[in-house]
C-alpha cells in the first residue's frame, strides 16, 4: 500500500463526506485524526508541535544555548576566488566545506579548517556546462553532484572540477538528495509525468541512472508549476531525511529501508497554518492562504530539537520557529535577533539544508551586531577579520545532558 495515498485518499474522502470547512483548526484536527502511517495492520498517530505564532519573543526568550552548544567555528579563507555571498546551502562532508550560493551557480570548496581549495563554476553551453544550479549533493566519492533546474539534468564533477557525466531527466527538481549513494530523492511542484500512472507527484524516487521508481505527495494538475523558490525542502541530518513541503505544514520522514514516505509531524501555526486542503483549493483561496500562512523551510532535525525558518509572506517577515522535544515548549523568534547567549554570536536565521557527518547545526555568523557594529570581543573572530571577508561558519551540536 502507497504508504502517503492511503493517508491522503483517506482524509480526502472524510473531508468531503463531513463538509467540513478546511480552515484554521478544524483543518488540522481531521487531518491529525485521519493521517495515520498505514504499515500494516497498525495505526500510529503523528504527533503535532504546537507554535503560539502571536507569541514572537524578546532576544533573551530565545538562545540557542538552552538547546545546542557550540562546537566549533570555521573561518573561510577569502581571497579573489574565494569570496562568497548569499549561501543557500552547506555541505560538511570529511575533510571538505562545499557551498552553493544564491544566483551565481558557483560551487566554493573548502578543507574543514576553512582554508580554500577550488571552485566550480562551468558555465556555458558547452559540453559538461550548465547554466542554472538550484542545488547539489556529494555521493560517497566525493563526487559533485549538481542539478540545472532549467536543463532538467544532472552535472557530475570530481573535487579538482573535472566533468565526469551528466544524467538528462524527465522531471524538474528544486531541491533533492543522493540516498545511500544509490538512489534520488527530488523534490519540486513543476513536475508532469502522464508515462507514470498518469498521476502527479511533487517527491520523486529514482536510481543514480534517472529510473524513477516511485512518485509521493500526490498534487491535483491544476497546482502544478506553483513555486516560491525558497530553501531546500529535502534536509539530510542526523542519519535521518526529513522533506518540508512549503504548502504543507507536514514534515515527512523517508524511510531508506523500505524506500517508503511517511508522516513524521505536523506543525501547527494555529491560524496561521496552511489549510489541509491547500493544494484543492481555487487560485485566489490558494493566494490568500499563501499571504497569511507560515512557511516551514531549512529545517533541521535533533533528537532534543526541531529548529525551523519560517517566511510570513503577507509581513515579509523571517523567523526562527524551535520545539523542544523533552518539555513540549516551543518558541518563535525574529531573525534578527536570534543569537547564542553563551557566546554572543549574532547568527543568521538563514540556515540550509545541511548534511553533515557530525550530526551538526550549521549555521553562518552576520558581520555585524543589532547596533551595526563588528563584534571585536568575540575570540573567533580574527584580530583583521573586516566587514568584506567571507562569512564564518559555526557549528551546533545538541548538549549531551539534556
Amino acid at each position: 500500500m502507497d504508504l502517503i495515498k492511503c493517508s491522503k485518499n483517506t482524509m480526502l474522502m472524510y473531508m468531503k463526506r463531513l463538509k467540513v470547512s478546511m480552515l484554521g483548526h478544524a483543518a488540522k484536527l481531521i487531518a491529525m485524526i485521519m493521517m495515520y502511517s498505514c504499515s500494516g495492520n497498525k495505526l500510529e498517530p503523528v504527533p503535532n508541535l504546537i507554535f503560539n505564532y502571536k507569541d514572537t519573543v524578546a532576544i533573551d526568550d530565545a538562545n540557542l544555548a538552552d538547546y545546542l552548544h557550540l562546537d566549533r567555528a570555521i573561518v573561510l579563507e577569502t581571497t579573489n576566488e574565494s569570496l562568497i555571498s548569499n549561501i543557500r546551502k552547506i555541505i560538511i562532508r570529511d575533510d571538505y566545506i562545499f557551498i552553493l550560493t544564491w544566483g551565481s551557480s558557483t560551487i566554493f570548496i573548502f578543507d574543514s579548517n576553512g582554508l580554500f581549495i577550488n571552485r566550480i563554476e562551468s558555465i556555458g553551453k558547452g559540453p559538461g556546462e550548465y547554466i542554472q544550479i538550484v542545488d547539489f549533493d556529494i555521493d560517497i566519492s566525493n563526487n559533485l553532484w549538481l542539478y540545472d533546474q532549467q536543463l532538467k539534468s544532472f552535472y557530475i564533477y570530481d573535487i579538482e572540477g573535472n566533468s565526469l557525466d551528466v544524467l538528462e531527466l524527465a522531471l524538474t527538481f528544486e531541491s533533492f538528495c543522493i540516498v545511500e549513494d544509490s538512489l534520488i530523492l527530488g523534490y519540486s511542484f513543476l513536475n508532469f509525468n502522464p508515462n507514470y500512472c498518469n498521476s502527479n507527484y511533487s517527491l520523486w524516487l529514482m536510481t543514480l541512472k534517472g529510473k524513477i521508481l516511485n512518485g509521493f505527495l500526490q498534487v491535483p494538475e491544476s497546482s502544478l508549476g506553483f513555486s516560491l523558490g525558497l530553501a531546500s525542502s529535502i534536509n539530510n541530518n542526523n542519519g535521518s531525511i526529513t522533506i518540508c513541503p512549503f504548502t504543507s505544514d507536514t514534515i515527512y520522514k523517508f524511510d531508506s529501508s523500505t524506500n517508503q514516505v511517511f508522516p513524521a509531524f505536523f506543525l501547527d501555526f494555529g491560524n496561521s497554518s496552511f489549510p489541509a486542503d491547500y493544494l484543492y483549493q481555487n487560485k485566489h483561496d490558494i493566494m490568500e492562504n499563501l499571504n497569511h500562512s507560515c512557511i516551514a523551510y531549512g529545517s533541521y532535525f535533533g533528537k532534543t530539537c526541531f529548529i525551523t525558518n519560517l517566511y510570513k509572506k503577507q509581513e515579509r517577515k523571517r523567523m526562527i520557529a524551535i520545539y523542544d522535544f523533552l518539555t513540549n515548549n516551543s518558541v518563535i523568534s525574529n531573525k534578527l535577533i536570534f543569537h547564542n547567549e553563551a557566546n554572543n554570536l549574532p547568527l543568521s536565521a538563514d540556515f540550509q539544508s545541511i548534511d553533515y557527518s557530525g550530526n551538526g547545526f550549521v549555521c553562518i555568523v552576520q558581520l555585524i551586531d543589532q547596533d551595526g557594529l563588528i563584534k571585536q570581543d568575540n575570540s573567533i573572530f580574527p584580530d583583521d577579520y573586516s566587514i568584506d571577508d567571507n562569512p564564518i561558519i559555526v557549528i551546533f551540536t545538541e548538549h549531551k545532558n539534556r
